[in-house]
């Protein structure tokens, strides 16, 4: 899995608006060819800081608990998610065995004051896009290239782009990204001849 893009963008005006692409047309059983976005309005949460342990039953085994501030985002994020995929439910969720993706996401904050880590913030918006139903599993997330925080934003949010890339599409890649090396390397342990 390509390694996610950490850094910021500064001096950026973005304001969030709520809406999924308005160009996708799907039949029943089709796959999203060209993608879908998705804009979450909202403080990017977390799931990782201070989580709480709860001991449960007569043996008292502990229980780690998600902190309170994701609980509460995963209830008012997942109904704004649900709404934006509304017709396109039939190619949802999106993964599989044989289609992977890529996905590439965009927080928004205010300000530097308590900004989360880019990983954990990549990790809770996996969940909740599972719990939403948008994917079917993190595990079929192939890529998270361009992923990136935005600072000094009107409106803080989350901008999600999903595309699924079939199997052989990402075996030609590879195949092709191993002929670069293989010649790369030829040519660097290639001695001249006596």
């Amino acid at each position: 899995m390509s390694r996610a893009t950490h850094g910021h963008q500064r001096g950026k005006n973005i304001t969030s608006k709520s809406r999924a692409t308005k160009s996708i047309t799907i039949s029943s059983g089709q796959k999203l060819q060209d993608g879908i976005t998705l804009m979450i309005s909202g403080k990017p949460s977390v799931k990782k800081t201070s989580p709480t342990i709860s001991w449960r039953g007569r043996r008292r085994i502990p229980v780690l608990l998600p902190n309170k501030s994701y609980t509460a985002a995963l209830l008012t994020q997942k109904p704004q998610l649900e709404l934006q995929a509304k017709g396109v439910e039939d190619a949802l969720p999106l993964g599989g065995k044989d289609t992977k993706l890529h996905i590439k996401f965009e927080f928004g904050f205010r300000n530097f004051a308590n900004e989360p880590d880019l990983d954990n913030l990549i990790s809770s918006a996996l969940d909740i896009l599972a719990v939403a139903g948008i994917i079917a599993n993190d595990r079929w997330v192939y890529s998270l290239d361009g992923s990136i925080k935005i600072m000094n934003c009107n409106k803080e949010f989350t901008k999600i782009t999903i595309k699924e890339f079939e199997m052989p599409v990402i075996q030609e890649l590879l195949m092709e990204e191993m002929e670069i090396w293989i010649l790369r390397w030829k040519k660097y342990t290639s001695f001249p001849s006596a």
